[in-house]
């Protein structure tokens, strides 16, 4: 797997919308990973949300846009609009090549929002959610 740190402020995103929290893998029977049906946490306990944006991408010459969800450690579900701009702190893209078919597959993370509106929790709008921990 490959990780690339990824400028945020040249890779625009917009919202859809679609937050939801990230659920936990643990070991199953037979060692295999099973989802636990628990929301999964960092290691000082702040839950992991999926935010869906949409980002403009080239690929083989031709230009589209994708929905990706980018899995971000909030103290409570943030809210993102449909069509607002966000932009992450420490965003990273995780490759690898998936197994079952051989394509890419990219995992997108981030420390934080730097531009969100108030979130659940009352917080102000543009307040990083990891500066407000």
């Amino acid at each position: 797997m490959a990780r690339f740190e990824v400028d945020g402020s040249r890779q625009r995103m917009l919202g859809t919308g679609v937050v939801a929290p990230v659920e936990a893998w643990g070991d199953g029977p037979e060692g295999k990973r099973v989802r636990t049906g628990e929301q999964a946490t960092t290691d000082d306990g702040r839950g992991l949300y999926a935010v869906e944006v949409l980002v403009s991408q080239t690929e083989f010459g031709r230009d589209s846009t994708v929905v990706v969800r980018v899995e971000v450690p909030c103290e409570s579900a943030p809210t993102v609009p449909f069509g607002q701009a966000v932009a992450f702190e420490g965003l990273t893209a995780d490759v690898r090549v998936d197994r079952r078919t051989g394509g890419l597959s990219t995992r997108w993370a981030a420390a934080g929002i730097a531009s969100a509106p108030a979130a659940a929790s009352g917080r102000g709008a543009g307040r990083s959610e990891q500066a407000a921990a």
